[in-house]
């Protein structure tokens, strides 16, 4: 389903199959997707494309900085940034489900493409 606004969605996922799909998935949704393999990378394009960005859809679990840390760095500069966290351990999702308690939305791996976009389109209230 395509949208009248396009909305920006930042894509942090360290495994680059996984990436690839959401992103791919996000894109058919009708939404325009930046990608990035890690919160180093993330914060990189974050501050190139901060005006434009929507949506963070990141991994809990990653190498370096985890999700939650990424969502906190991000929202200290963008109060309004919308956050939804993708988790697929039982660590990671206690981690995240506290992160939604605190206004972050969370999906758990496995999904479908329209389980992702729909909590996206959820989200951005589209």
């Amino acid at each position: 389903m395509a949208h009248a606004k396009v909305s920006n969605v930042l894509v942090v996922e360290d495994e680059p199959r996984v990436r690839r799909l959401v992103s791919k998935a996000l894109r058919r949704s009708g939404f325009v997707v930046l990608e990035a393999e890690d919160g180093e990378a993330a914060l990189r394009l974050f501050g190139v494309h901060a005006p434009d960005i929507a949506l963070l859809l990141t991994d809990v679990v990653m190498p370096g900085m985890n999700g939650p840390e990424l969502a906190a760095s991000l929202s200290r500069s963008h109060p309004g940034l919308k956050v939804i966290f993708i988790s697929g351990s039982g660590d990671a999702e206690r981690s995240a489900r506290r992160s939604a308690a605190a206004g972050a939305a969370h999906i758990s791996k496995p999904f479908t493409p329209a389980a992702l976009a729909g909590i996206v389109e959820g989200v951005l209230g589209t």
